[in-house]
């Protein structure tokens, strides 16, 4: 969610809101309290330092659970949500260039197929 928040250069407020559902929303990371907002707020505050290093860490993650069949997806689906974050009423594609090539990235080490989510 933060890589494609920040894929344009800067996180919109609506970027944020959307994490910020997201986050309160899933059951799945409910149980983890305050730590997955608290963890968003360091990557916000890492991508602000270096976009460059914020993303290799943030890539180390995805490939983590790569080939994970339940939450792969859930990472995927989140990060669609974000760019979908900013949509304004009528917009036919909402998703910047900048944050499909993200998308795409990041389906990539997930071994999923964007297309199939978008």
């Amino acid at each position: 969610a933060v890589l494609v928040a920040y894929a344009d250069g800067t996180c919109q407020n609506e970027e944020v809101d959307q994490v910020n559902k997201l986050i309160k929303s899933s059951p799945q990371l409910r149980e983890f309290h305050n730590e997955p907002a608290r963890l968003f707020d360091n990557y916000c505050d890492q991508m602000e330092a270096s976009y460059m290093m914020a993303k290799i860490d943030l890539m180390k993650k995805v490939s983590a659970i790569a080939g994970d069949t339940e939450n792969s997806p859930r990472v995927l689906i989140s990060a669609i949500e974000v760019a979908n974050a900013s949509k304004k009423k009528g917009d036919k594609s909402p998703i910047s260039d900048a944050e499909e090539q993200v998308l795409s990235n990041i389906a990539r080490e997930l071994g999923l197929m964007l297309g199939k989510y978008i």
